[in-house]
């Protein structure tokens, strides 16, 4: 029970880094390498 406590905190305080990441890889692969420069930064 312990260990699953542990991992499911660790998913949730990993969360928005991983959602923020994943955003970024689908605006490298989406936009103008020249549009992702200007909102990335905004979006962080």
């Amino acid at each position: 029970m312990r260990i699953a406590l542990a991992v499911s905190f660790a998913l949730v305080a990993a969360a928005p880094f991983f959602g923020r990441w994943r955003a970024n890889v689908w605006l490298r692969k989406n936009m103008p390498a020249e549009r992702t420069v200007d909102t990335v930064p905004k979006a962080a």
